[in-house]
C-alpha cells in the first residue's frame, strides 16, 4: 500500500464562503463603482462575491471601520479584528456607508428648535 505524502487540502481564499458571499440584491451600477467616501467616514466592509476587482480577504466580511485615506480609485479603511488594527484597501463596490439615522422626532425637534431660534433673532431686530 502507498503512503500519500503532503499536507492535507486546506482550502484557498473563498472556502467556507458559501452563505457569506451569497449574492443578495441587485446587479452593480457604475454608481457604485465610483463613489466617494470622505476620510473619516464610517464604514462596514460588504463583499459583493460578483465584483472580482478589489476583493477583501473573507474574514474582513461584515466588519466596520473608518477611511483613512485614497489609493487610486480605492479606500484604506482601518479596522479592528480581535485586539490587532488591520488596513484593508478595497474598491468603493465592497464598502457600505455606515450613518446615524435621525428618526422624525428628533427631526422635528431640531427644526422647532430652529424656528424658535429664527424668531428670538427676528425679535431682537
Amino acid at each position: 500500500m502507498a503512503k500519500i505524502t503532503g499536507s492535507p487540502r486546506v482550502g484557498g481564499k473563498r472556502s467556507k464562503t458559501r452563505s457569506k458571499f451569497k449574492k443578495r440584491g441587485s446587479k452593480i451600477t457604475v454608481n457604485q463603482e465610483v463613489r466617494e467616501f470622505e476620510i473619516g467616514d464610517n464604514v462596514q466592509i460588504v463583499i459583493d462575491s460578483s465584483y472580482h476587482k478589489g476583493f477583501p480577504y473573507k474574514g474582513f466580511h461584515g466588519l466596520s471601520g473608518k477611511v483613512t485615506a485614497k489609493r487610486g480609485s480605492s479606500f484604506e479603511i482601518k479596522l479592528k479584528r480581535g485586539n490587532k488594527d488591520f488596513i484593508v484597501v478595497t474598491t468603493p463596490v465592497h464598502v457600505k456607508k455606515l450613518g446615524v439615522k435621525e428618526n422624525k422626532q428628533v427631526k422635528n425637534s431640531k427644526k422647532k428648535a430652529k424656528e424658535i431660534k429664527e424668531a428670538k433673532k427676528s425679535k431682537k431686530e
